[in-house]
């Protein structure tokens, strides 16, 4: 092949990588906008992962999420703010005590799973 044919074929295919990323970008925004919603929060952050950079970030006594996908499968990895209830329910003096402030919400396949939940202090947006 000559030069210009091989230049060409690397221009075309770092192209359709690139539109790749951005649609995986924009997936994931969606995707995490949707929680937000649910959540009746903020969306604050949202990176493209993968399923195992999400696995990553759950202890290993937790149950394995997503266990049918394979973990190079892409994931998205979305911060919340909003109101989320402490469990277990109020007490018997029916105290309830201040909800958490911030979610990390994983979704991979389409479903999402909440990764952990508590404080913008204590949970700082980072990149997976």
């Amino acid at each position: 092949m000559t030069t210009r044919v091989l230049a060409a074929l690397l221009l075309l295919s770092l192209t359709l990588t690139a539109c790749e990323a951005f649609g995986l970008a924009s997936r994931s925004e969606d995707g995490c906008t949707e929680q937000a919603r649910a959540y009746s929060g903020t969306l604050v952050a949202s990176f493209v992962t993968t399923v195992g950079g999400l696995r990553s970030l759950t202890p290993g006594t937790a149950p394995v999420r997503w266990p049918e996908l394979p973990p190079d499968s892409p994931a998205f990895l979305c911060y919340i703010d909003a109101a989320i209830a402490k469990a277990p329910p109020p007490g018997p003096d029916n105290e309830i005590s201040d909800p958490f402030d911030r979610a990390v919400i994983g979704i991979a396949g389409g479903e999402p799973h909440m990764i952990v939940a508590g404080y913008r202090a204590n949970l700082p947006v980072r990149a997976p």
